[in-house]
């Protein structure tokens, strides 16, 4: 199976990182280390994202070479900080070295590098065939219920509320209709709108892919909520931020107070110094990245639980037959 590059963000370190980290990993031992060199034949040989063709084109206009080259070097080294800034941020479970002016894949692959591999490849799934997008970005949201679970305490239920899911099955019911319906309840609204509820399509999950809820143990409306929305998308996951927020479902049901909206994504959405690369995408929404979910299943508990799952072991099994033609 070919592992396709497709167009770089050249200018976007936390996306052309991800580029590097990935072909180390598929290449096959072709790599014993990445360097600046590497990079720079890369973008030269490589298709540009549209959002920065015209800097790409700006850059090579220059008629000074010196300041060129010296524009390319910045690039270079905003690239090398980032990946200096995983190494430190990451910690035990970032599977690369970073030695000098190289990066590496280490030798073995502890549980967390595996969780990691997994958040990695669902950060730039286009570059896989299509026939797999679609189950990683599934298996996605098993790993942020899972997160979910870890980060709030033992008392609250939380659901998988993908179509395709086991508790869409079992408890919401596959027809989305009566999902919503069923949901409403969970979450103790004041009134159930079944009647709007009834008017959507059966299909789908309208936005929603993970439901925490606290069960007080009493019959008096509202409850302690969130919803999520899990964005297994490179660059245009802002696009989904809101699809899960509560305004979305407020002609289906009255609560008294809104859940909270968190947004699950698998790309590390930052800039070298551990902030968040634009403010603008988390407003309105509870941001969980690559680090911040990371930071929650780290367990060796959780971990184990995570890489012995069949869907896990399944995604381990295609992954590493991806390979890369080299020029």
């Amino acid at each position: 199976m070919r592992f396709e590059l497709g167009e770089l963000h050249p200018g976007t370190p936390h996306l052309l990182a991800d580029v590097v980290e990935l072909i180390l990993l598929v290449s096959g031992g072709a790599y014993v280390g990445y360097t600046p060199a590497d990079v720079d034949d890369l973008i030269r040989d490589s298709a540009i994202h549209p959002e920065e063709i015209k800097d790409e084109e700006e850059l090579d206009s220059l008629e000074d070479d010196a300041e060129k080259k010296l524009h390319k070097q910045r690039r270079i080294e905003d690239l090398w900080t980032h990946f200096e800034f995983r190494e430190a941020h990451f910690g035990a479970s970032y599977p690369f070295l970073v030695s000098g002016r190289s990066i590496r894949l280490k030798p073995q692959l502890e549980n967390s590098h595996r969780a990691y591999t997994f958040l990695l490849a669902c950060s730039r799934l286009r570059s896989f065939q299509r026939s797999h997008r679609g189950k990683w970005a599934a298996c996605f949201t098993e790993i942020c219920v899972l997160a979910s679970r870890f980060m709030l305490p033992g008392e609250w239920s939380i659901f998988n509320f993908d179509a395709n899911s086991n508790d869409r099955k079992t408890v919401f019911g596959t027809d989305a209709r009566e999902a919503l319906i069923c949901l409403g309840g969970l979450l103790k609204a004041l009134s159930v709108h079944e009647e709007y509820c009834r008017d959507q399509s059966h299909a789908g999950d309208g936005g929603l892919d993970v439901v925490g809820v606290y069960p007080f143990p009493d019959e008096a409306p509202s409850t302690m909520a969130f919803f999520g929305q899990c964005a297994a998308r490179e660059d245009d996951w802002p696009s989904k931020t809101f699809e899960a927020h509560p305004e979305s479902f407020r002609p289906f049901f009255s609560l008294s107070q809104n859940p909270l909206n968190v947004v699950f994504i698998p790309i590390c959405y930052r800039d070298s110094t551990g902030q968040w690369k634009n403010i603008r995408g988390v407003s309105g929404n509870v941001l969980l990245d690559r680090k911040r979910l990371l930071n929650l299943i780290d367990d060796d508990s959780c971990l184990g639980d995570i890489v012995r799952t069949e869907w896990f072991l399944e995604f381990e099994k295609i992954f590493y037959k991806y390979q890369i033609k080299f020029q």
